[in-house]
């Protein structure tokens, strides 16, 4: 019984550590025509964002010249990405007890639209 249960054990433990961390969501795509891209942090692949798919930090985040789409995050701040841009999600830091935060965003092309919610209310642009 003891060397089945030290089996179990074994077992998983390593199955947790073969998961590594998740990333943690900061924000959901609000609206989007036709699709959006993202590429998470280490992955090679990106992945097609839906209405009310999560994004988390360091995604970068791509449109086509025919496609835009809007972004929400935790603190209410909106993201209008234009067509043919790509953005990255560099930094994401909001205390909702407290209301304050930071964020940084980095366009590396084209071009977006920021209103800032309970983060940016606190900070100078």
């Amino acid at each position: 019984m003891a060397r089945k249960l030290t089996s179990l054990v074994a077992a998983l433990i390593v199955s947790v550590a073969g998961h590594g961390a998740t990333a943690q969501q900061i924000g959901v795509v609000a609206s989007l025509d036709p699709n959006m891209r993202a590429t998470a942090p280490g992955q090679n692949a990106a992945r097609d964002l839906g209405l009310g798919a999560g994004v988390v930090q360091d995604d970068e985040v791509a449109t086509t010249a025919t496609a835009r789409g809007q972004l929400l995050f935790d603190d209410q701040t909106t993201l209008s990405v234009a067509p043919s841009s790509l953005i990255v999600l560099d930094r994401f830091v909001y205390d909702p007890a407290g209301g304050s935060g930071t964020m940084g965003i980095k366009l590396a092309q084209g071009a977006l639209r920021f209103v800032g919610g309970a983060t940016s209310e606190a900070q100078e642009a």
